[in-house]
């Protein structure tokens, strides 16, 4: 099993990469385009420097340009620096990506809010005992607007349009809106936040805020069950569950409002969706960062490492800014964190300076990394799927055990919807401290029958988590059924339901403070119920796993071995079938590995690639007897570091 150890250093200073022709490999260049959001600061830039900078990227083999759009240089633009902008990626031939949603971290006075909104104190987003809050990343400390405000409200919506209306000149005199692309980004409600308070305390309480949230309880818990069944549901027990559903509401309000203005006939073009994350702008980093800057500490690479892991649970795009500690990493550090940020997301945003920092080596094997994804359809293999109020309301102790248990195949969702449907995760979990009403009962049933495993809290005697006609149809399910009824940790049923199965487990425990200890025997039961398991096992806790999964042949898988410490690791990696290891991106002197555990060294602020498949019976013949440890100091692992 002898192979080749393949090895670059992307600290080298080395910035040199090969010119190619604007049209060679085009689809190559849009696969990495898409991955790699290369960032471009347009309102740094003479307009009139334009069309060389963008020729300079286009010679750099960028196909994609992005872009962040600061609401108040838009307002302010005496210039025209955007149309500018924009028809100059027509003339060059670069197709332009506009991100059109404010988001903190961008290198803008105040994200691009305009000054004059945040002196009314009407307008900015208040906490529960009325101190405002404020966003610490940088470039600057400022107070965060409320989007519940009525008049910030209406100057968004008239920036908005003044954005469409320049791309519908830019378009016009084009002839074409197919090089433009709009990007609606999540905003700014994920910021509202406080470190180190309770669930129940964080969130906007400015008064536009209160009122929009007691129309939506009102609308949200209509009095089909009885009057005091609907007031029931709005007492402060149930404050912080319904906060974060209505935080995710009116983000979709929001979405839709922006998709509306771009759908006019003056100014439509192609819009995109996604959810972006500036791990310096997560409300438990910010304070770090802002330290970090005052007193000129040395940030830490595995504190910024677990906001993106935490970034790739919830389906987020990475975005590493320069404004703020991502630039005080060494280069190696940077290049650790992009490859991490794509590895744990498949997207991620960085500034055009920083990409091209990086040596001509490690550019080349990111691109064919990123072809060799595309090519064959690999995608992140996610198994579960846990189902919370918002993609920051989980409840810590459950979440905590699925992520320690199922790591690297875990997602979260911010409630249901009928994307849910689409899912292709075997286990659905619901949050235990949910609010069951009758449509979300329904969604998880309709879930079961497509061949999932969906677990579901069951009514409380204590706290009444279920509204009255949910509680009446879930006992009408119940009804006339014999289902398997355990007690592993914490009390559920079992029930066969079509294709799938439904456990209904006992929320009380979750509703009480103190570590459940006995409850991992629960989460392990339904991992194994769902037959969702480890890929693999690593002997140092250290060392991070992500998988990829072939959308074509599920026996095709990639599996990212991650070292976010400055130490170098050894581990030993073992699989519970005989399996063989190549590299990626491929390696044409290094050989296959087959085997069932393998001797690997990590190095820090590595990564190792490989892709997993099941051996032929040659390649068995050639292997090490069963059992054996593979001490192949490496050999056939692509080294990233």
């Amino acid at each position: 099993m002898n192979g080749e150890f393949s090895r670059f250093n992307p600290t080298s200073k080395s910035n040199a990469t090969q010119a190619t022709s604007y049209t060679a490999k085009l689809k190559e260049k849009d696969r990495f385009s898409q991955a790699f959001n290369v960032l471009l600061n347009y309102w740094e830039i003479k307009p009139t420097q334009y069309e060389a900078r963008l020729q300079e990227l286009a010679l750099k083999d960028v196909r994609v340009v992005s872009a962040f759009v600061p609401w108040a240089h838009v307002e302010t633009d005496i210039y025209h620096s955007l149309k500018k902008f924009v028809r100059a990626a027509w003339t060059v031939r670069v197709n332009v990506r506009l991100f059109v949603m404010p988001e903190l971290g961008v290198n803008y006075p105040n994200a691009g809010f305009p000054k004059d909104l945040m002196t009314n104190i009407s307008n900015l987003a208040v906490d529960r005992l009325g101190r405002v809050i404020y966003n610490h990343a940088a470039p600057n400390i400022f107070p965060l607007p409320s989007f519940s405000s009525p008049e910030v409200l209406k100057r968004f919506g008239n920036y908005l349009i003044k954005v469409g209306a320049i791309l519908g000149e830019v378009f016009s005199e084009c002839g074409s809106s197919d090089f433009c692309e709009v990007v609606v980004s999540n905003s700014l409600f994920n910021y509202y936040r406080s470190h180190g308070l309770m669930l129940g305390e964080h969130g906007d309480y400015s008064a536009a805020h209160v009122m929009a949230f007691r129309d939506f309880l009102d609308r949200e818990y209509r009095p089909s069950g009885g009057l005091q069944d609907c007031e029931q549901f709005k007492m402060q027990l149930y404050e912080g569950y319904n906060r974060h559903r209505f935080f995710t509401h009116i983000e979709k309000l929001l979405r839709e409002k922006t998709d509306m203005v771009f759908a006019r006939r003056n100014s439509t073009c192609d819009v995109r969706h996604v959810d972006l994350f500036n791990p310096e702008c997560d409300p438990d980093a910010a304070y770090q960062g802002l330290l970090t800057e005052l007193f000129d500490f040395k940030p830490s690479v595995e504190r910024y490492y677990r906001g993106i892991i935490a970034g790739g649970y919830r389906g987020e795009s990475i975005y590493l800014g320069n404004s703020g500690m991502f630039r005080r990493f060494s280069d190696q550090e940077r290049s650790f964190l992009m490859l991490a940020a794509l590895i744990h997301s498949g997207e991620v945003g960085v500034m055009a300076e920083e990409l091209f920092r990086l040596s001509a080596n490690f550019q080349r094997k990111l691109r064919g990394l990123v072809t060799f994804l595309e090519e064959c359809r690999f995608v992140p293999q996610t198994r579960v799927t846990y189902v919370s109020a918002s993609k920051f309301s989980m409840e810590s102790r459950s979440f905590g055990k699925f992520a320690g248990m199922a790591p690297g195949v875990l997602s979260v969702v911010p409630g249901l919807d009928s994307h849910t449907r689409k899912f292709s995760e075997r286990l659905v979990f619901m949050d235990p401290k949910s609010v069951i009403r009758l449509v979300e009962l329904a969604q998880l049933l309709a879930l079961a029958q497509t061949g999932k495993v969906v677990a579901i809290p069951m009514p409380m005697q204590a706290v009444a988590n279920y509204s009255a006609d949910a509680a009446a149809y879930f006992e009408k399910f119940r009804k006339g059924r014999n289902p398997l009824r355990l007690t592993i940790g914490v009390p559920y049923e079992v029930y066969d339901y079509h294709l799938g199965q439904l456990v209904f487990y006992d929320p009380q425990a979750f509703w009480t403070e103190g570590e459940m200890p006995e409850s991992s025997r629960f989460f392990a039961a339904l991992l194994g119920l769902a037959e969702v398991r480890s890929l693999c096992s690593v002997s140092d806790p250290r060392l991070h796993v992500a998988s990829y999964v072939s959308e074509e042949d599920p026996s095709q898988r990639l599996l990212f071995l991650i070292n976010p410490t400055s130490e170098d690791l050894e581990a030993r990696l073992a699989f519970s079938d005989l399996v063989t290891l190549a590299a990626i991106p491929h390696n044409e002197t290094a050989a296959p590995l087959t085997g069932r555990s393998f001797e690997l060294a990590v190095p820090h602020y590595g990564v190792l690639s490989m892709q997993l498949s099941d051996p032929s019976q040659s390649e068995i013949e050639r292997g090490r007897p069963h059992g054996a440890a593979a001490n192949n100091n490496d050999d056939g692992v692509v080294q990233w570091t």
